[in-house]
């Protein structure tokens, strides 16, 4: 307890004269979430990673399910913003209940994101998977 786990599955973004850090958290009860840590100048510090909030993920969608990673990167459309994408792996209070699929979302702060739009149903795999993963750098 009290430890952030994260590891190799990181984006980086800039919002402004911010830079954003994002990493995938794993949170021990088998599941992943999305954190972020920022810095007001590239050479740092980076502050404290905390949880990527996504609109409308609350209950049993954010701790039954996994937001495996997240790719996140300026938004080309509006520099006011950064634009993620998250591959997501749902599942419904009924055990064998699975949804997959790649989400994108917007956010104004690099911390809250709006409720993600279903670009792509991918195929669920085991452990709180998706086979579909998005690849930074785009």
């Amino acid at each position: 307890k009290g430890v952030c786990e994260w590891d190799g599955k990181f984006s980086v973004a800039v919002l402004g004269e911010t830079l954003l850090v994002y990493g995938r958290r794993n949170t021990g009860a088998g599941t992943r979430a999305v954190q972020v840590a920022a810095a007001r100048d590239v050479r740092g510090p980076l502050g404290a990673f905390r949880a990527v909030d996504l609109l409308g993920l609350r209950g049993c969608d954010a701790a039954c399910g996994s937001t495996y990673l997240g790719a996140v990167a300026a938004n080309p459309a509006d520099p006011e913003t950064v634009v993620g994408v998250f591959p997501f792996h749902a599942q419904t209070r009924r055990p064998r209940d699975h949804v997959c699929y790649v989400g994108l979302a917007v956010s104004c702060d690099g911390r809250h994101f709006g409720r993600p739009d279903v670009v792509a149903t991918t195929r669920c795999a085991p452990g709180g998977r998706s086979f579909d993963l998005p690849a930074d750098g785009w």
